[in-house]
Order: C-alpha cells, then structure tokens, then sequence
C-alpha cells in the first residue's frame, strides 16, 4: 500500500515540479522582465494544462494508470479533484495578468473577449467553455445521459487551452523545451480524450455476454446472470467491470460499472443492484437472451490484492454483498487460510438475501470464516463498536466496505477514532459515475 501512495503522489507532483524547472530555466534564460503576479499567473496556466491532462489521462480508464492510484474508484475521485484544481487555476490565470497589461498599456478587456490575436483567442474560447461545461455537469437536476453526454466534451476547451499556451507569445514559444514539454502533455491528454469519449466502445478489450437469468431479490433488488458468447472475462475476486447492453432500444448503450458477484472459477457471471438511479431503473426493459458487452475487469478491492492482510474484515451494505461472494467463494477454496470476518449490513433481516448462499459455502470452514448479519431496524446503524465486538483490531487486519457511501465515510471516521489507520481501511465506491 506504501508504493501505491507513493506511485500516486509522485504520479500527481512530479509533473509539476519538472514544469516549475523548466520554466526557472525559461526565465534564466530570457531577458525580458516578468513581474511577480504574472510569474504565478504563467504558472497557473502551465499547471491548469498538466491538471486537466492527468485528468483526461485517469478517464480513460487504463489499467496501468488505475494501479498506479490504487483502483478505479480511487482514480476517478482524484480525476474529480484534478479537474476542479485545474478550473480554479484557469479562473485566475487571466486575473492574474491583469496587471501586467496595464503596465504595457493594454486594456484588460483583451483577456477576456475575443480580439485578432488568434492564440488568445484559444484561451478566452477555452475560458467560457469550460465555465458553460463545468457549471452545466454541476447542475443537480442534470439526467445522467446529458450529464455524460455534456462530460465527454471537456477535452475540447482543454485542447483550446493548450492551443493558447503553444501560441501565445510567451517563455513557452520562446523556450522549446518548455514548449516541447507543453506539446507532451497535450498529445498524452488529447489522445486520452479521444480514446475514451470516441473509441473506448470499439477499442477497449471488452467481452460478449448474454443474458441468462433475471432474478428479483428482496426490495427493488435484481440478479442479473450472463453467459460468455465466445471467450470468458478471466477476473479476480472482488474486480467490476462495466456493461453495456446492446441490442434493447429502451436501455441506453451507455456502459455502467457493477461489482461482479460470481464466483471466478465459474464460465457464467452475476452481478446484483438496487434500482437507485435513472439507468438502474431503466434496467426493467432488460430481457432474457439480451447481448451484453463487458468491458474490463478493473479494482485494486480484492482479498487476493490485499494478500499482505492475513486478517479482513468485510462490511457489505445490502447491494454492496456482490464483491464479497466473489471473494468468499474464492476463500472458501483458497488454502491460503485468511481469517475473515463478513458483516452484512441490511435494514430488515429479509433484505439479507445472499445470506443462505453465504452460509452454504462457510460450511466446513468456521474456524476461518465467520458471518454475521446486521438489521438496522433491530439494531440500530452500524458501529465501529460492533465491528470491533465481533472482530478486535489486530495490526495485521484490514477492513474493507462497500455500500452506501454515507455509511462507508461515518464507520472510517469511527475505526479511525478508535486507532485503525487509514491505511488498513479501503472502500468499493462506485459514486464516481
């Protein structure tokens, strides 16, 4: 876990301290005198160019940059984060070179609307777009297909950005090494872009299923099993991939994330989901025979990645249960022996669902894999406390959740308020979409 945090930090900083370096030898190397406000505006505009190509670069969902972050999830929230680091910078790099301008005796206007300067140009396009595109995918009433639809869009403004800062006339047209530097990070996050918002579909490595079973489970809870059409998707215990349906005109062929919850060994594949969204709901049109293409298998949440933890305990919130019966299923054959501790959290004893199957494949192996169901209606949400009643903290012990975000976020704070780092406590988050 330490060289994943490291591979992480270093993946984010590195960038940008080569860009401060190179732009301290631009400087050296220049005879014209830059004031210090429209030093740190250059650099905002450099480091916005980096941020939103790192960004694009994390979207695209490759597996290699995905370890790097330690999984998907946690790739796509620092993409989140990437992306608003990088439009704060863009907001003020025009502000910040107001003065600088009225120095030269130009008007500060010209930084904000389109004049004959076609560089400039490029940065007051990009400046509105990404002001008109950013605020419309923050809009809370936004369906999810515009959301997407309008998300997919955010590599133009950054191709306009980049565009503005090869051309304006700047220590970046006049230094090639920095200019070189630029033009790296806008072929890296340009060709990101392109991949994922045109090609992802045809490209990616992606599997043909099809569906074999419609399962309701409990309330507005359904089990969808899918056979291979051809070669099966080899994957790890606890890995999602995302689905496409193809073929229903009532479902959108947009591809969606969903835990798998089968067993690795097996050829057919399961996932489980509560109707909670636009997409999910939309899945009532699903039929029987329908062709499903899976893209991935992606996640670092595993038993089999987090071998280094001899002891785990697994907290499920309702739905969240699917990666954990992959990862039971491959313990219960795995004589690697890991002492696991399963908590299923519910909010009526009737909403544990998946707990005869659970029950079924610990038979024969209670000394090492324990069970225990928790109803909120019985007994209250779930605590640090009772986590800890039934497995104690040990240093060698890891804890890993997947359900609802709030419930995730609160028993973290609580473990970590009774002294279990934050390093021992990983999540399966799926709020990134």
């Amino acid at each position: 876990m330490k060289r994943v945090l490291t591979l992480r930090w270093l993946a984010i900083v590195s960038p940008h301290v080569v860009t401060t370096f190179i732009w301290v030898l631009a400087k050296l190397s220049s005879d014209r005198p830059t004031g210090f406000l429209q030093a740190v505006g250059q650099l905002t505009g450099l480091y916005a160019i980096i941020l939103m190509a790192t960004a694009l670069i994390i979207a695209a969902r490759s597996r290699t940059v995905e370890r790097i972050y330690g999984g998907l999830d946690k790739s796509y929230r620092i993409h989140v984060q990437l992306g608003k680091i990088a439009f704060g910078l863009m907001l003020v790099h025009p502000i910040l070179l107001i003065p600088s301008y009225l120095e030269k005796g130009l008007s500060p206007a010209l930084l904000f609307w389109f004049g004959d300067f076609a560089p400039r140009n490029w940065g007051i396009a990009a400046y509105y777009s990404f002001i008109l595109l950013i605020g419309l995918t923050l809009w809370r009433f936004l369906e999810y297909q515009k959301w997407f639809s309008l998300h997919r869009w955010l590599g133009l403004p950054f191709l306009a950005a980049s565009l503005h800062t090869l051309g304006a006339d700047s220590d970046v047209k006049a230094f090639w090494p920095l200019r070189d530097w630029v033009l790296f990070w806008l072929i890296l996050g340009s060709t990101a872009w392109v991949y994922k918002a045109f090609a992802y579909s045809w490209l990616a490595k992606r599997y043909r299923y099809r569906v074999e079973s419609i399962v309701p489970r409990g309330r507005d809870m359904v089990e969808v099993g899918m056979i291979p059409v051809g070669r099966k998707m080899a994957y790890e215990p606890g890995e999602f991939a995302f689905f496409s349906v193809r073929g229903n005109p009532k479902i959108s062929p947009e591809s969606h994330p969903f835990s798998l919850g089968s067993n690795p060994a097996k050829r057919s594949i399961r996932i489980c989901y509560g109707e909670v969204g636009d997409y999910t709901r939309s899945l009532r049109a699903l039929e029987i025979g329908d062709a499903i293409e899976v893209y991935g298998p992606y996640g670092e949440f595993s038993s089999y990645v987090l071998d280094e933890f001899k002891k785990q305990v697994w907290i499920a919130g309702r739905t969240g249960i699917a990666p954990f019966l992959s990862m039971l299923a491959y313990e219960a054959t795995n004589e690697d022996n890991k002492e696991v501790t399963l908590i299923y959290g519910v909010k009526k004893s009737e909403d544990a669902v998946y707990a005869a199957e659970i029950e079924s494949m610990l038979e024969d192996h209670e000394d090492h894999l324990h069970f225990a169901v928790h109803t909120s209606d019985d007994q209250g949400f779930m605590t640090a406390d009772y986590i800890l009643g039934l497995a104690p903290d040990d240093p060698n012990q890891a804890y890993l959740f997947c359900g609802p975000p709030i419930m995730m976020k609160n028993l973290k704070k609580q473990l970590m308020a009774r002294g279990v780092p934050a390093s021992r406590i990983f999540f399966e988050d799926f709020s990134f979409v």
